[in-house]
């Protein structure tokens, strides 16, 4: 289910996917940035077919994103979060700094996108997990062209229950991690990229990806969503 929010300026007059049974007049024009070719293809699909019946261009390289953009004046830009070399949030600033604004609908893992809903209060038209079902990020797609703003439900309602869960792990972060690492991890926590963490630090990714491999090691962490969700509940993740 897709929880439609209140009408977003940026997308006023812009073109809406055709009702039920009816012929397109113009097709909205959309703009894919995501690191995954698979992932751009088949997202590319489900957009071009009836009832969007979108025209899409895509780019793996989030660096392209304002040349493509004023190029070709997109209805909508739909990017990862986690979109390299600049991720979602720069994405959507520059696409808010245009004028007029491009609207902006991030994607991503469900662990990093509860931790990113503050997204919503920079200006991105809508969030989704690359999880929901299909039908449910079309008629997000929808709202947003419509001028609305669109959130999953199962993000939204993540995001609810997500401050309860603080807390849970007892003792300081910083007994056990230096505090550069205690910064990578709350910039994991923010679901950085690693591009994103160096660029940030002036430093090298293989720099990062030591204090992370260090942090992993300290915690007995298995994997990224773990230590995001260790830096959620040691409060690391700043209100946004």
């Amino acid at each position: 289910m897709t929880v439609v929010l209140s009408p977003a300026g940026g997308a006023r007059g812009r073109p809406t996917a055709p009702a039920p049974g009816t012929v397109a007049t113009c097709a909205p024009s959309l703009l894919l940035v995501d690191r995954q070719p698979l992932f751009l293809e088949a997202l590319g699909s489900l957009l071009r077919q009836p009832p969007l019946s979108a025209l899409t261009r895509a780019t793996t390289g989030s660096d392209l994103t304002a040349q493509m953009v004023e190029a070709a004046r997109p209805d909508l830009v739909v990017c990862d979060l986690n979109a390299e070399p600049l991720d979602g949030r720069a994405v959507l600033r520059a696409m808010l700094g245009l004028r007029p604004p491009v609207p902006v609908i991030i994607l991503g893992e469900l662990v990093e996108m509860v931790l990113a809903v503050g997204l919503m209060l920079e200006g991105a038209a809508g969030l989704f997990i690359k999880e929901c079902a299909q039908a449910e990020l079309v008629t997000g797609v929808v709202a947003v062209l419509d001028g609305h703003r669109a959130v999953s439900a199962e993000l939204l309602e993540a995001a609810i229950a997500g401050p309860h869960r603080r807390g849970a792990v007892p003792g300081s972060p910083a007994e056990n991690l230096s505090p550069t690492e205690l910064e990578v991890l709350a910039q994991l926590g923010q679901a950085r990229s690693v591009a994103a963490i160096a660029r940030a630090r002036t430093v090298s990714e293989k720099t990062v990806r030591n204090h992370i491999a260090a942090i992993y090691r300290k915690l007995s962490l298995r994997n990224r969503t773990e230590a995001v969700l260790l830096a959620a509940r040691w409060g690391l993740i700043p209100n946004s």
